[in-house]
């Protein structure tokens, strides 16, 4: 018995330090194993972040993309071109040497530079123009705040306007009864860039010339065969002078028509001849004529 005892006590002995060494072995794995479920679940709310991020950032990226993706303007459908019906050719070519704002006052003038501005994608300068002049008379401080808030969503994106001019804006926006006159700098800003780069392109533009062409009579054009004023005018002859890099010379002629017409003929008019002689008639000068 003491002997089995004896055997037992070193049975025990040996088998006691390895379950000893496989429990601490054991609470080791289970300690590794915590560390990569919890380094795994890091990593998890990590990606989800970053993947929040990502997607909040494209969401802006997109955002941005749109501002500058004009297919993606709403109701973009193309103005239809004005009736040549009740027009006379003498009023129609009027416009090239109107201003805006007289071009703007004739229903047909104002077709034709919508049209114009379609093509240009920039139809949406003339549309807050007279999206303003409705804001303008309201009087409900809701229809007001309706109004701001569609400035936003329809023009704001694709109107070229100063910080400040929108700080303006912003500003009345959060009033309980918006001002229309924070509009003005906005207003001045879109009515300066319509009157000096858009509607001079427009009076060169193929818009306007093919419908000058089709209210025209047989008469004018019979003219060109003998007048060189009524020549001048037209759009393919000062075309055919660039291609021949001439087109000086017509400027030449348009400078000189300018200055015999000059009422003022004091200051303005030796103004006039000094800048036409600087211009056209000094050797070596861009537009020297021949």
């Amino acid at each position: 018995n003491s002997i089995a005892l004896s055997a037992q006590e070193n049975i025990l002995s040996d088998v006691l330090p390895k379950k000893q060494s496989i429990t601490t072995d054991n609470v080791g794995i289970v300690e590794q194993n915590e560390e990569k479920q919890e380094e795994a679940e890091a990593n998890l709310i990590e990606n989800s972040t970053v993947l929040q991020q990502e997607t909040k950032t494209g969401s802006n990226k997109s955002k941005a993309a749109s501002i500058f993706d004009f297919n993606s303007k709403v109701n973009r459908h193309a103005p239809e071109l004005p009736s040549t019906d009740g027009i006379e050719y003498p009023r129609a070519a009027a416009w090239a040497s109107e201003s805006l704002n007289n071009v703007l006052k004739d229903e047909k003038g104002r077709q034709l530079f919508r049209v114009f501005l379609h093509d240009s994608l920039a139809e949406e300068n003339l549309s807050f123009i007279e999206s303003y002049e409705k804001f303008k008379h309201m009087t409900s401080p809701a229809d007001k705040k309706q109004y701001i808030q569609e400035f936003f969503e329809k023009y704001s994106p694709y109107v070229n306007l100063s910080s400040v001019a929108l700080q303006k804006i912003k500003e009345t926006a959060a009033e309980d009864d918006p001002n229309p006159t924070a509009f003005l700098p906005a207003v001045k800003e879109v009515n300066r860039l319509l009157e000096n780069d858009q509607f001079p392109r427009f009076k060169r533009s193929d818009v306007y010339i093919n419908f000058l062409e089709k209210v025209m009579p047989r008469s004018y054009a019979d003219k060109w065969a003998t007048s060189f004023e009524a020549l001048v005018g037209r759009y393919y002859f000062r075309y055919f002078l660039r291609n021949i890099h001439a087109e000086e010379n017509l400027r030449f002629w348009e400078a000189v028509i300018e200055y015999k017409q000059t009422k003022n003929k004091s200051t303005a008019m030796l103004n006039m001849g000094r800048n036409i002689q600087k211009q056209y008639l000094v050797e070596g000068t861009t537009n020297e004529v021949c």
